[in-house]
């Protein structure tokens, strides 16, 4: 009685056992599928890294990042705005909206209202999943640009561009 009692004992630990080892190697192959994906992330931005590296004039440096960001994103918006000291603006090149590149525009840093401006300006990054909410000077962005609300992105990332702890300009990526 007693060796059949270790027995079903021992058989049960092995299935608890079992099912435990289950569950590790489903967590286990959960985070190497993520981490697969992290790494091509990271393959993708090095790349971009070494293509802007490479770029000579802004407007391929514009359109290598672009390339390339929307294989990470969806990207319905996307600019790049150079810092103009003597003239105290943002000057955005090839500014792409729904796959076509627009004239060139700038953006003077005294008109704080734009998210560009802002960012540069703080040298902090903005992340807005619905700006329609959150972006509080929207209407009078808006007014300036003469354009309706429905016209306008839905979310929007602004990224300054810093060389030597010193902005230059920013990046910005944003969605419908």
């Amino acid at each position: 009685a007693f060796y059949q009692y270790r027995v079903k004992s021992i058989k049960r630990k092995n299935k608890e056992l079992e099912e435990m080892v289950a569950q590790r190697t489903t967590q286990i192959s959960k985070q190497k599928d993520k981490l697969e994906l992290a790494y091509n992330d990271i393959r993708i931005v090095s790349s971009i890294g070494q293509e802007v590296t490479s770029a000579l004039d802004v407007d391929t440096l514009v359109q290598t990042v672009y390339t390339n960001i929307k294989t990470l994103m969806s990207t319905d918006v996307f600019g790049i705005a150079i810092y103009n000291g003597i003239h105290k603006h943002l000057e955005f090149r090839n500014f792409i909206r729904n796959e076509q590149i627009l004239p060139s525009h700038i953006e003077l840093l005294r008109d704080e209202f734009y998210l560009s401006v802002q960012c540069f300006t703080k040298n902090e990054p903005i992340f807005m999943n619905a700006v329609s909410e959150e972006y509080k000077d929207l209407d009078r962005y808006l007014k300036v640009l003469n354009r309706k609300r429905e016209e306008e992105s839905e979310s929007a990332i602004f990224v300054p561009l810093v060389i030597d702890n010193k902005p230059i300009g920013i990046l910005t990526v944003q969605s419908f």
